[in-house]
């Protein structure tokens, strides 16, 4: 057999194995995600809530994670836009948000943590992405 059939072979062999990787992959992201959430809400007072991945725009990354304490009616908001210089970060990350949320709701803050649009995009507008999740006045 020719050596880059037996390559082929072997590498079309291989993607049942790359496939299943992937899902197993995002299998566990999930359950790392899940497991944060609920290590984050049982450090959080009783009572609170979190709503994920609320949408401000059409954009994937345009979504927003509401940190609601106990007795949130008329409750002041804090809105935090995580660091990255537009180019990384994320809205979750435990260690960005997990002492602020724990901080905040517990002085009867809601805690509203933005994700947005990244660089490189070629939409004019990216920097303010994440102000028009907020009310104009």
């Amino acid at each position: 057999m020719p050596r880059s059939l037996a390559l082929l072979v072997a590498a079309l062999l291989c993607l049942p194995q790359l496939s299943a990787a992937s899902t197993l992959r995002e299998k566990l992201q999930e359950r790392r995600e899940t497991r944060s959430e609920q290590r984050l809400l049982s450090e959080l007072p009783a009572g609170s809530r979190i709503l994920r991945d609320q949408a401000y725009g059409t954009h994937p990354r345009q979504r927003f994670d509401v940190y609601l304490p106990p007795a949130a009616q008329a409750a002041p908001i804090l809105f935090m836009v995580h660091g990255g210089g537009w180019y990384t970060g994320d809205k979750a990350r435990d260690a960005v948000i997990e002492n602020k949320a724990r901080h905040w709701l517990s002085q009867g803050y809601i805690l509203v943590s933005s994700n947005y649009r990244l660089l490189p995009l070629p939409i004019p507008g990216w920097a303010l992405s994440p102000w028009t999740a907020l009310p104009s006045t």
